[in-house]
């Protein structure tokens, strides 16, 4: 069994929006069940961990943009490289 773990929201409508990168990480696929355990934050720790997540998002951005700005050719065939890397690494 994968686990992960992440801080996200209560959308409107009761529904609960599951990271990109974790539904990547574990392999999910539309309407396969899963496992939720629901932990509660005080406001200030849900903004901390909001923030910690925005600022993990640009460093990554920052990681990408310096590991495609070292490439030559075009943005796409970058992306591509990139991605190829990203799938063969373990």
């Amino acid at each position: 069994m994968k686990t992960a773990g992440y801080i996200g929201n209560l959308l409107p409508d009761g529904h609960l929006s599951v990271a990109a990168d974790v539904v990547r990480d574990l392999g999910l696929r539309p309407n396969e069940p899963v496992q939720v355990v629901l932990i509660t934050l005080p406001e200030h720790e849900a903004a901390e961990g909001r923030a910690a997540a925005r600022s993990d998002v640009w460093q990554r951005l920052d990681a990408l943009r310096d590991r495609l700005s070292a490439k030559e050719g075009t943005l796409t065939e970058a992306l591509l490289q990139a991605r190829e890397e990203e799938d063969a690494s373990p």
